[in-house]
């Protein structure tokens, strides 16, 4: 724990260093080219953030330092940025100690075959001040090698780790679109669906605008398997995702597969005039496809009956409302003969 008067002495070596730095950004003009293979000339970078660690005020060699990213520092960038920029270790700009509230020891870290001691404060109101200093040229990996092979080992390294870290986010990603996908039809599944809603719902009750969503059901779908089995009603149900998907204006409306036969649509910013009309355009485009469904007792082909439910001003936590409704009004879409559409407001 750090005692007061730790604090105030910490605050103002913080205030002394800040002056030093504003007196050098006033007298300094900043490099334009900088090479990352030349650190000959660094001296002492410095760097001031901001409590979401953002960059606020920075001199020369914190340019050389960071040479990779010389084209994206810039007032307000992010310290993931500069980072993601570098093939440097990540304790080498890694500000995440300030959640904890203690500033870390001094610490050095190899940069192009510079040891760069590297020392960090807070001020008040939570601003970062990061200091670097080159200390020595790092030291070759054996006696025996020569002062470039040690470096090409060093860049090697540092590059199979950043490609080792994109792999895995590269990974981390693609796993993640599985686990909401539907690998029968290809479109979102039930999680992707309640991830969905709740986030536009959230997003239209701050925005105060409409909601709609569209139940979408295949009629007599269950029939049709049994007459032309599971390959035919795969089939199906990937024409009839795909018609869905392209009416709806992806990615800012989303569609899930909701059960066996069921679809459902979120389209925020969409009330409920435009959300029967769209519904309309389904019908029509479902029937255009002509999959001939001969048991089927409302139509000689495959059709679909919609419940539309919109909502001009969503409230509180009630998303689970929206789906309610859709469903009630797809139900009545069945009992008055399917292969047609029935809508409510929701309020």
């Amino acid at each position: 724990m750090m005692y007061p008067r730790h604090r105030k002495r910490h605050s103002q070596k913080f205030e002394r260093v800040c002056w030093a730095l504003r007196w050098q950004q006033k007298n300094c003009h900043r490099s334009k080219v900088v090479r990352m293979d030349d650190l000959s000339t660094f001296n002492k970078s410095f760097a001031l953030f901001d409590a979401e660690y953002r960059l606020l005020d920075w001199n020369d060699d914190f340019v050389q330092e960071f040479a990779d990213a010389t084209d994206i520092i810039a007032l307000g960038v992010k310290v993931k940025d500069i980072y993601a920029a570098c093939l440097l270790p990540e304790r080498a700009l890694d500000l995440s100690w300030t959640a904890h509230g203690e500033v870390p020891p001094v610490f050095e870290y190899i940069n192009n075959r510079l040891t760069i001691s590297v020392e960090q404060d807070v001020g008040v109101g939570g601003t970062i001040l990061r200091i670097a200093k080159g200390a020595c040229p790092a030291a070759p990996l054996h006696p025996s090698m020569a002062e470039n092979s040690t470096e090409l080992l060093r860049s090697a390294a540092l590059q199979m780790s950043a490609s080792v870290l994109k792999q895995r986010d590269q990974e981390a990603s693609r796993l993640n679109e599985l686990a909401r996908k539907d690998q029968q039809t290809g479109v979102g599944n039930r999680l992707f669906f309640d991830e969905q809603l709740m986030k536009n719902w959230q997003q239209c009750q701050s925005a105060q605008q409409p909601l709609s969503m569209l139940y979408v059901t295949v009629d007599y779908f269950n029939s049709y398997m049994d007459l032309y089995g599971n390959t035919q009603g795969d089939s199906c149900l990937k024409m009839v995702a795909a018609t869905i998907r392209a009416y709806l204006n992806v990615p800012r409306d989303s569609i899930a597969r909701y059960g066996p036969e069921e679809f459902a649509c979120l389209m925020p910013k969409t009330d409920l005039v435009s959300a029967k009309r769209i519904a309309e355009a389904l019908l029509s485009a479902i029937r255009a496809l002509a999959i001939p469904h001969a048991k089927s007792k409302a139509s000689s082909i495959v059709s679909i009956s919609v419940g539309v439910a919109s909502t001009e001003q969503t409230h509180g936590d009630s998303a689970e409302a929206l789906v309610v409704a859709a469903e009630q009004q797809v139900y009545l879409a069945k009992r008055d003969g399917r292969d047609c559409i029935r809508s409510a407001n929701l309020y």
